[in-house]
């Protein structure tokens, strides 16, 4: 078997860290951040959620922007997501 590289993402290699003689599944959070428009979700997310899980690792995926649309209103949100850098 040839050796992993740190993080388990060596080619061909699942999502698996070594640690000693153990391993473990490799854990990911997976953060759409604010400013992203809260009408759609994130297919960025959803394809590496997709890809990670299906070799093997735990994968939660965490949207704080909806909790952001939420606090000052879909209309102010909107605006700020459309507005250009």
């Amino acid at each position: 078997m040839s050796p992993r590289r740190p993080g388990g993402y060596g080619k061909g290699d699942g999502a698996v860290m070594e640690s000693g003689n153990s391993a473990r599944s490799l854990r990911v959070a997976l953060v759409s951040m604010p400013w992203a428009m809260f009408e759609r979700p994130s297919i960025q997310l959803g394809t590496l959620k997709g890809f990670l899980a299906g070799r093997g690792a735990e994968v939660v995926c965490f949207h704080p922007y909806l909790a952001a649309a939420a606090a000052i209103g879909p209309a102010a949100y909107r605006a700020v997501c459309l507005d250009g850098w």
